[in-house]
């Protein structure tokens, strides 16, 4: 969606702050099950009610945290992503695109390192490497609460539960040893939205 750079304003923007402190506070044992149903809906109705001389997106952040049964000798994966959203003509649902961060993934190295520099990286300065991102899709279902994220190739289902403003998804990939089932990773997304409204030039 084009935006031009004129008479920008932002509405019930979200601080992504928010959402990692919600985040780092427990996710979903904090937040109120509830449908996403009503939340979703009005955003996709203010979005097609857009007026004259004025284009209108839904600006996301997400961020996520991963904890597995094997990363015990490592920090977990944390995620930080910013996508625009729009409502999809064909399946009438909000989706869009963004760049996802990874904690893991870290800007370096440090040239005060000398002959060391590529042992020695700026981790506490920089925790995300912005040349070291993944392209993600977010589909957001008002229908049934459920996000269905692509990410790595790879597409999950995400059933996510609102409180207010505020989503939050928790995603848990199972292994198996002969007739055992056991959690692999369980990794918990917190979403925001917020609006974002520009004059076209005249």
């Amino acid at each position: 969606m084009k935006h031009y750079l004129l008479g920008k304003k932002r509405l019930n923007r979200l601080v992504p702050v928010a959402a990692v402190m919600a985040l780092s506070a427990g996710g979903p044992a904090q937040v109120h099950a509830a449908s996403c149903n009503a939340l979703l809906q009005s955003h996709i109705n203010w979005l097609e009610t857009t007026p004259s001389g004025y284009s209108r997106d839904l600006g996301l952040v997400m961020v996520s945290n991963e904890a597995g049964v094997f990363n015990l000798t490592k920090f977990p994966q944390a995620t930080y992503l910013a996508a625009s959203l729009g409502v999809s003509s064909y399946l009438g649902v909000l989706t869009g695109k963004g760049n996802a961060l990874f904690n893991d993934r870290r800007w370096g190295p440090d040239p005060d390192c000398g002959p060391a520099r590529d042992l020695c990286l700026k981790q506490d300065i920089y925790p995300f490497d912005p040349e070291q991102g993944e392209k993600w899709t977010v589909m957001l279902n008002h229908g049934n609460s459920m996000m269905i994220l692509t990410r790595g190739g790879k597409t999950y289902q995400v059933p996510i539960d609102c409180d207010g403003n505020l989503m939050v998804g928790t995603y848990t990939t199972y292994g198996q040893y002969g007739s055992y089932k056991f959690p692999f990773k369980t990794t918990k997304y917190v979403l925001s939205l917020y609006r974002n409204e520009v004059a076209l030039p005249k």
